[in-house]
């Protein structure tokens, strides 16, 4: 196994561990049934490996209630700021875990944006550099 693909599989895991906590999050704290819950949360998963692995549209409610069509990723080579961003931690910062919240790089604002997994309708895979071409591009309805 080469070192690519062995970390990507790992990558792969760690996406299904945190799935496990989003879907209880949106079953317990959003009240979702649990079937959509967990429905929602692997459809985020999906487009979380596929914002990794290329360009993604993403479909989703905004807190308003507007929806908002995004072209996002996570992978480099689709925006210099992007590429050369660092990212710089606030010494002292507190770090909280939100199950619900979720960070790509928007490609039309040439920023990160972030979309809510309970608002979350699904997404289509634009270009990949991998292997997720073939992921199915259903929401999590």
């Amino acid at each position: 196994m080469t070192k690519k693909s062995k970390k990507t599989k790992e990558i792969s895991l760690l996406l299904q561990q945190w799935a496990f906590e989003v879907g209880n999050h949106l079953c317990c704290d959003k009240g979702f049934p649990r079937k959509k819950a967990f429905r929602r949360a692997y459809a985020v998963q999906r487009c979380l490996e596929a914002l990794g692995s290329g360009k993604v549209r993403l479909r989703f409610y905004k807190k308003d209630g507007t929806l908002r069509e995004a072209v996002g990723t996570l992978c480099k080579g689709y925006s210099e700021r992007f590429d050369n961003y660092e990212y710089k931690d606030e010494p002292g910062s507190a770090t909280s875990i939100n199950y619900d919240l979720f960070l790509y790089w928007d490609l039309e604002e040439d920023g990160y944006r972030s979309f809510s997994a309970s608002r979350f309708i699904g997404f289509e895979v634009m270009e990949n550099s991998e292997k997720y071409g073939q992921l199915s591009s259903r929401g999590s309805e």
